[in-house]
């Protein structure tokens, strides 16, 4: 949890000018709706500088023989109106798999996404760290990926979250 919230706000403070202000029409996009509705009537709720989380998490573990797990968070990133109504400004997505290495150490891989509220990919990112048990980061490295490679990798993350919060294809 403690990278997720790492990961969070780096995307966060470099997305912070690219976010909307408020609402739009998103356009015809009813599964993109839905899964906007699953994070904000459904998602965790943190509070940060950056603004309060809705988090929808699922995570399953690697099968034999690897020991580690895959985790997939996806967030609305909004404010409440002085009138106490959620507004969301973007979507934030964190994809990682965990394995341990052969120090110990958590070794991830991560991708990371700022998507706007309409649905498209504003940034992505390819990471590699190394975390140890203690949750010390002791490795990050940014991995070059193509806007073709970040789409590609963005459509399996989207297409799994309307699979499994149930929306239809």
């Amino acid at each position: 949890m403690k990278t997720w919230f790492f990961a969070m706000t780096m995307m966060s403070s470099v997305a912070a000018g690219a976010a909307t202000s408020q609402v739009t029409a998103l356009g015809n996009n009813p599964k993109w709706e839905a899964l906007l509705g699953e994070m904000i009537f459904k998602g965790d709720r943190t509070e940060t500088q950056n603004g309060y989380y809705m988090t929808l998490t699922h995570q399953v573990a690697l099968p034999a023989p690897a020991e580690g797990h895959h985790v997939e968070y996806i967030s609305t990133v909004g404010y409440y109106d002085h009138t106490g109504i959620y507004q969301p400004m973007r979507v934030e997505a964190v994809s990682e798999t965990w394995r341990i290495d052969r120090n110990g150490n958590w070794d991830i891989d991560q991708w990371l996404f700022v998507i706007s509220i309409a649905g498209d990919v504003v940034r992505g990112q390819h990471v590699h760290l190394v975390e140890t048990r203690t949750g010390s980061i002791v490795e990050y490295d940014y991995l070059r990926t193509t806007e073709e490679e970040q789409l590609q990798q963005w459509k399996g993350i989207s297409d799994n979250w309307y699979l499994w919060t149930g929306i239809s294809p």
